[in-house]
């Protein structure tokens, strides 16, 4: 009788295993783009937006916008939190807010194109929203 040397049926079957699974799962990940979308284009927002200055005039709410990210976006949105947590929408989009890479904009929001009668005392949040899902958001103290 010959003995046999080598990797035993139990072992071969657990490795066997244990590699298709390992590969059923990238190539699940790959096809779901969890990984595709991260080896491809450049996915998502192409603006990141920060406030350099907001304020309020008593007639308007100004706030500057610079874009450091790579492409142009346009600003089209504004959510305005007032200070007892309601929060109203402007469509801005109308208006020419439009930021260039290494740039900064001067956007205006009229409280009335919001559906707000009067500005009340205390701390508001503006968050600004561009074409492309980049926002950024920042107080002002009324």
């Amino acid at each position: 009788m010959r003995r046999r040397s080598g990797v035993s049926y139990l072992i071969t079957v657990v490795l066997m295993t244990l590699v298709a699974v390992a590969l059923g799962t990238l190539l699940y990940a790959y096809f779901s783009g969890w990984v595709g979308s991260r080896t491809g284009t450049l996915a998502g927002p192409v603006g990141v937006l920060s406030a350099e200055e907001a304020y309020y005039n008593n007639t308007d709410f100004i706030v500057y916008v610079r874009n450091d990210g790579v492409g142009t976006v346009k600003i089209v949105r504004a959510y305005l939190t007032a200070p007892d947590g309601t929060v109203y929408f402007a469509d801005i989009s109308g208006n020419n807010y439009e930021v260039s890479p290494g740039t900064s904009v001067m956007v205006v929001i009229d409280p009335g194109s919001a559906g707000i009668t009067s500005v009340s005392n205390g701390i508001w949040t503006i968050k600004l929203v561009a074409d492309d899902g980049s926002s950024v958001t920042v107080t002002v103290k009324v």
